[in-house]
């Protein structure tokens, strides 16, 4: 049986990582940012003991992880979408409809004092009938 076009993707992929320079410090793994094909590519790309992989997928919007543990199992490939990042308007966190803002302060005792004064002389003074 032939071998299929997925199936020489994993091979490449496998081939390209094998030449990359290995002068990375001991203890850290380089993480691997790999394009695939499809789904079925990124199963059958290959990963070391203890590696993990980025894998974006050239047809759909999707990114996989796969990851092997430092005993040698495949851990589950992960599938995530890729969508847009939309910034979303800040709003306070307090409602602030009930509050006055500090330009108006004056404005609003202003129209209080006013008020109050026309109410004080707009009453009729009291005065003392004598019979």
């Amino acid at each position: 049986m032939g071998t299929s076009y997925n199936d020489y993707l994993a091979w490449l992929s496998q081939q390209e990582r094998a030449n990359q320079p290995q002068n990375i410090p001991q203890g850290y793994m380089q993480p691997i940012l790999s394009y695939v094909a499809n789904r079925t590519a990124a199963d059958l790309f290959n990963v070391n003991f203890g590696q993990s992989a980025i894998l974006v997928d050239m047809d759909a919007p999707y990114v996989y992880r796969k990851a092997r543990g430092t005993d040698g199992k495949l851990l589950p490939l992960e599938v995530y979408d890729l969508v847009k990042h939309e910034e979303k308007p800040v709003t306070p966190a307090v409602n602030l409809d009930g509050y006055v803002r500090y330009e108006d302060i004056d404005r609003i005792v202003a129209e209080e004092v006013e008020k109050r004064i026309t109410e004080a002389f707009s009453k009729p003074s009291k005065k003392k009938q004598e019979d």
